[in-house]
């Protein structure tokens, strides 16, 4: 299984990708801390991905994640934070409500037209919203995990909306160079995720998606 995992905090099977540090409360035995992640991926040649917290931690990684509901950062601070760290790909959780709007992911992707941002979990039950950050901003990606899962797309029970969406993303030519393989490893399956990617022909776009990333953001 030749894969790059782009939303993952362990190594399972990939054979690359990015390793995503989890701190704070609730804290899960599963996860790794920023310390820990680049130990792990300086002995494993992944690349690392530190958290920010609330508290807006110094960072050593050129790729960094934000999670705005955990975390309760205003977009404002988000948008300071960056520029401070000039990360090169930023990874942002948009499961957000109740507390973001999906406007203020537009606002800080169209702040930073040099950086990369990965919107990871394509929004989840506001999918629709996020397609139009995604086609209209060319330094933006996203991945499905979690939402691929919770709304049972990959069990063949599908929230309709959701696995429809997906489908036109994938499908679409402009779109789909922008979707990466995310797995949210161990939290949800990593090998599930990538038979239903692999039985539906996609590993190979979604590897030369990574690929483009991590060059077009010169890592």
């Amino acid at each position: 299984m030749d894969f790059y995992d782009a939303h993952a905090h362990c190594i399972e099977n990939q054979i690359g990708g990015f390793i995503i540090a989890l701190e704070g409360e609730p804290h899960y035995g599963c996860s790794y801390n920023n310390s820990q992640v680049r130990s792990i991926c300086k002995e494993n040649s992944f690349m690392h991905v530190e958290y920010v917290t609330k508290d807006f931690n110094p960072t050593q990684s050129s790729v960094i994640k934000y999670h705005p509901r955990r975390e309760r950062y205003s977009k404002e601070e988000i948008i300071n934070d960056i520029r401070k760290k000039s990360p090169k790909i930023v990874i942002i959780d948009t499961l957000y409500n109740p507390f973001y709007h999906y406007g203020d992911y537009w606002e800080i992707v169209s702040s930073f037209k040099e950086v990369f941002f990965v919107l990871a979990h394509c929004g989840g039950y506001d999918i629709d919203d996020f397609i139009k950050i995604i086609d209209f901003n060319i330094n933006v990606f996203t991945d499905f995990s979690l939402t691929q899962e919770y709304f049972g797309v990959l069990d063949n029970q599908a929230f309709l909306k959701i696995k429809n969406t997906m489908e036109y993303m994938l499908n679409n030519k402009k779109i789909n160079r922008k979707i990466l393989f995310g797995s949210d490893n161990p939290f949800y399956s990593q090998k599930k995720a990538y038979d239903y990617y692999f039985e539906n022909g996609l590993i190979k776009m979604l590897n030369d998606n990574f690929l483009r990333l991590i060059d077009q953001a010169n890592i």
